[in-house]
């Protein structure tokens, strides 16, 4: 199932398929790093994921919507993170981290995530080119076949 394409689509009914199939849990978040030069440049929150995937399918690149609560931007701190599933088999599950852009930098509460919905999508949608890079964002760290 591509997650991308069913948000662009006007066809609601492939994504709702979708995002009742595949559940992401957040495990736990760390405070701001950098993942690339310049190393002072922390923008990026660890955050440790855990995804299932209950469909027929093998999963492509999800979309996670990453809400950081209590900040003084509000509701709409939030931002749209590509995370590269690596192919993650039906009916299985793994671990991943997930190094999650903050673009306002500003201090909160909580982290709250989501599978990026219609909704969101038109809040805050992101570019092909930022969604190619799901890569540089994700690590995989553990997984689990339910069979």
């Amino acid at each position: 199932m591509e997650h991308l394409k069913a948000l662009k689509s006007d066809n609601n009914e492939v994504l709702n398929e979708l995002i009742s199939l595949v559940r992401i849990k957040l495990l736990k978040f760390d405070d701001l790093v950098a993942i690339k030069e310049p190393k002072y440049l922390k923008r990026y929150n660890p955050l440790t994921i855990e995804v299932e995937n209950n469909s027929d399918n093998t999963l492509a690149t999800i979309l996670i919507s990453v809400i950081r609560t209590n900040s003084k931007i509000g509701k709409d701190n939030r931002w749209t993170i590509p995370l590269d599933t690596q192919k993650l088999k039906q009916n299985s599950k793994a671990k991943f981290k997930l190094y999650a852009f903050d673009p306002f930098n500003e201090k909160f509460e909580d982290i709250k995530i989501r599978l990026t919905t219609a909704k969101d999508w038109s809040d805050r949608s992101v570019s092909e080119k930022w969604f190619e890079r799901a890569t540089e964002f994700t690590r995989r760290c553990k997984w689990h076949d339910f069979r």
